[in-house]
């Protein structure tokens, strides 16, 4: 756990250094099929794009967003951790 809060950190701070807030943000991720309700309830509907697997057992979720500040990205990482096998891109 230590060290994903330690990799948000450093997130944070590169958004703060190289993105201008407001503004929109692309999230991706990666989560299995069966996960996809599970995801989107969290996640939400807003922005969202999904995209199969060539296997059909993985989507990937493209979300965009119009984000007010770095602090914003990453509550929206955080409330995204507890899917279960989330890939985060």
């Amino acid at each position: 756990m230590q060290n994903s809060l330690n990799q948000l950190e450093q997130l944070e701070a590169l958004l703060e250094r190289e993105h201008v807030w407001p503004g929109e943000y692309r999230f991706k991720f990666i989560v299995k099929r069966a996960d996809l309700e599970y995801a989107t309830s969290i996640l939400g509907q807003e922005g969202l794009s999904i995209r199969e697997s060539e296997s059909g057992k993985y989507v990937s979720l493209t979300i965009i967003k119009v984000m007010q500040s770095s602090k914003d990205v990453i509550a929206v990482y955080k409330k995204a951790s507890v899917i279960p096998g989330l890939i985060a891109l």
